[in-house]
């Protein structure tokens, strides 16, 4: 069930401030390539998401619109 008066983003987030926050030297991800430089990687995603963010609002402003109707006009 989906519960609304969560911020999961928001959660996310706050989940990669604690990982940045550890003083690691070598990420070994399933996907991808190794990552040398955690704190970089975990900026990187942050301004992924502040980046999606802004699109998201550019394309939905004040009108009502449906998630699909909002993905549809999304740059991917």
């Amino acid at each position: 069930m989906w519960v609304l008066d969560r911020d999961a983003l928001k959660e996310y987030l706050l989940s990669l401030e604690k990982i940045a926050a550890l003083d690691v030297h070598l990420v070994l991800p399933a996907h991808r390539v190794l990552i040398y430089d955690l704190r970089g990687r975990v900026e990187e995603i942050k301004q992924h998401h502040v980046r999606r963010i802004e699109d998201i609002l550019g394309i939905v402003g004040s009108q009502k619109m449906s998630a699909a109707q909002v993905a549809k006009r999304m740059r991917w």
